[in-house]
């Protein structure tokens, strides 16, 4: 049964689906982008505590939030609950609106250090880290961890536990083992579980692609909101689909029914025009050419020619170059 919620703390969002963070990707451009096509909540790209406390210049850059207007979470790490807490609160006054510790990025360079998934290991670090953090905000505190460690510890509704008595608004499930990394299926019973353990709100995630798995995600687990990452990748415009679709749920439609959003080349165009310009803009043409080489071709689809659009814009020099392809690329597209 699809029951959407959209509140988190005192935090009314407008919709129930949020984009992940993504390092290398989630950027202030991209979370412009995510938020003017309807996703409810957006995420920095995680944040590490300690940068925070040493006031790294690269930790600092990933706190833009400049132009982007709307419901922002800053993702934070560490493995200490003194300096996660100590990190939080060298962001209070940074604009964002809510507060998330990531306990569930499975990535080696995180989990060695005892960060991330790796505190799944650990309960009651968890609790300790999440409890630290409500003291040390006013701001809505929420954690994502992952359906356990691997296939033998699978302990999400016991870590989801821990985050609730703790103080926690919210809980965020990615459905894999931290083992899995990115492969192999997502676990929605273990996510249904953790909603059915907790009462603060559950937020599913894991392979969403389109409005369709987005509601069977909520349908399945019951979970209050999803959280869109890789399936936002180029498509940002899932999150007007997965609204829209929901709307005609609520009029009466079976997910079978429901209509998936399809941009047509001119929006395309539109959108990748202002990606363009946020991230020279905020970056600087040099810095901003050699990251949207990889967003860019994100976008563009599987049809005739794209291996010759993609190896172009990573040779290209310049804004005015980038600019070029994209709009020869549109216009084939308008008339296929």
């Amino acid at each position: 049964m699809i029951t959407p919620g959209n509140v988190i703390g005192d935090i009314e969002l407008p919709s129930p689906f949020l984009m992940a963070p993504l390092a290398g990707f989630t950027d202030n451009a991209v979370r412009t982008i995510a938020l003017e096509f309807g996703a409810g909540l957006v995420y920095s790209e995680m944040v590490s505590a300690k940068g925070l406390i040493y006031e790294q210049k690269n930790t600092e850059e990933l706190l833009d939030f400049r132009g982007a207007d709307g419901f922002i979470a800053i993702q934070i790490f560490g493995s200490d609950p003194d300096a996660v807490a100590h990190g939080i609160q060298c962001i209070e006054n940074k604009g964002n609106a809510i507060v998330d510790i990531n306990m569930g990025c499975p990535m080696q360079k995180i989990v060695k250090s005892g960060s991330g998934a790796a505190l799944m290991k650990r309960p009651d670090i968890i609790y300790d880290m999440v409890k630290d953090a409500v003291k040390i905000t006013q701001k809505p505190v929420t954690a994502k961890i992952r359906i356990g460690w691997d296939n033998n510890n699978i302990n999400a509704v016991d870590c989801a536990k821990a985050i609730e008595s703790a103080g926690a608004s919210a809980v965020a499930v990615h459905g894999r083992t931290a083992k899995q990394k990115y492969e192999g299926s997502v676990n929605r019973d273990v996510i249904a579980s953790v909603k059915q353990s907790v009462s603060i709100p559950v937020i599913g995630n894991g392979d969403i692609k389109s409005a369709k798995e987005a509601l069977e995600f909520m349908d399945e687990t019951g979970c209050d909101m999803v959280m869109i990452g890789r399936g936002a990748i180029g498509k940002p415009w899932i999150f007007k689909s997965c609204n829209m679709a929901l709307s005609e749920i609520r009029k009466g439609k079976s997910i079978d029914e429901i209509t998936e959003y399809e941009p047509c080349a001119d929006e395309i165009l539109n959108t990748l025009k202002k990606l363009i310009d946020l991230t020279v803009s905020y970056k600087g043409e040099k810095r901003a050419l050699l990251e949207l080489r990889k967003k860019l071709s994100k976008y563009l689809k599987n049809t005739s020619g794209v291996k010759d659009y993609r190896k172009r814009l990573y040779e290209a020099g310049t804004k005015i170059e980038l600019m070029g392809i994209i709009y020869e690329y549109c216009d084939k597209l308008s008339r296929l």
